[in-house]
């Protein structure tokens, strides 16, 4: 799965409003709303969860994101947090067609569902993240905390 991935996160509850302005500048990538509405249901399919409707890509979200994926490629990751044995549930693809960027990969966190994700939401403050290339970059605590523990298992698939 290596490729470029289109690595975006669905992150229930949290929408980010932006005030634009005359002053705002110019996207390096411009909107693309067909994109805007598979990316929606590419979060949406992590809803799904770990099923077989999921794995064949035959779920309604699924459907809906008008992205061929490669039969076989999808990939679950669950991690237990706290007292949930699968706080955190991700997929990972390999998209063929349908993709405005072209082939790729996709990886889609589900969003907060259950209580030891919203404690993880709790912690919102910002802390440095060790990004190669990106020396003050600062992400979510309770994000990067669940990051850095599915880390190696999320590299390990995207090397298949």
């Amino acid at each position: 799965m290596r490729r470029s991935l289109h690595f975006f996160c669905a992150l229930s509850g949290i929408v980010p409003w932006i005030a634009c302005s005359d002053s705002a500048p110019t996207p390096v990538f411009p909107y693309i709303p067909s994109a805007g509405r598979a990316f929606a249901a590419l979060a949406q399919a992590a809803y799904c969860g770990p099923v077989e409707r999921l794995r064949n890509w035959t779920c309604g979200p699924c459907r809906r994101a008008g992205i061929q994926i490669v039969p076989g490629s999808i990939r679950f990751i669950e991690e237990g947090e706290l007292w949930n044995r699968n706080a955190t549930f991700i997929y990972l693809a390999r998209v063929t067609t349908g993709f405005p960027q072209g082939d790729g990969c996709i990886l889609s966190f589900r969003g907060s569902t259950n209580a030891a994700n919203w404690v993880k939401d709790l912690q919102g403050w910002r802390e440095m993240a060790d990004f190669s290339g990106c020396p003050k970059c600062r992400v979510e605590a309770g994000f990067y905390s669940i990051w850095k523990r599915v880390e190696e298992k999320v590299l390990a698939h995207l090397s298949e």
